[in-house]
């Protein structure tokens, strides 16, 4: 294990797409993943949007997709997270909050890859998805 663990973060702030792969781990090396945060603005399409974390081995198996628990309509923001003990709610109170749970820990090894995105696929060429990311790199890279 890597003595002096790194914090390594990730964005993607490219608008008109809800369906992203957030980063692919480097060879010789392990990432935890500590959280993943979306700031989704649905588009006026009608439909109901579920976002989904997928993680992906390095053969491109899908192992793991976590949903979470509400949907997304049209012409709405939702701020979205999902981190470990986080319980599987969602908050109207002002600000669209949702938050869903990780595994703890998330290890993920060389060539796997996490992404988010819009499970129904209701407009992901139009939906805005802006998407951070953290991850505490566990081996170091060869």
């Amino acid at each position: 294990m890597f003595p002096f663990p790194e914090l390594k973060a990730f964005q993607d702030l490219t608008l008109d797409d809800s369906a992203k792969a957030i980063f692919t781990v480097p060879a010789g090396e392990v990432y935890e993943l500590l959280w993943v945060h979306i700031q989704v603005t649905a588009s006026a399409k009608g439909g109901n949007r579920q976002f989904c974390v997928d993680v992906i081995d390095n053969n491109a198996v899908l192992v793991l997709q976590i949903y979470t628990g509400e949907f997304v309509t049209a012409n709405e923001v939702w701020e979205i997270t999902w981190a470990p003990a986080y319980p599987l709610q969602e908050d109207e109170t002002g600000v669209k909050l949702m938050l869903a749970p990780l595994p703890n820990p998330l290890l993920l090894p060389t060539g796997w890859t996490v992404g988010v995105r819009d499970y129904n696929g209701v407009d992901v060429a139009a939906d805005h998805m802006l998407v951070n990311a953290l991850v505490r790199r566990i081996c170091p890279g060869e």
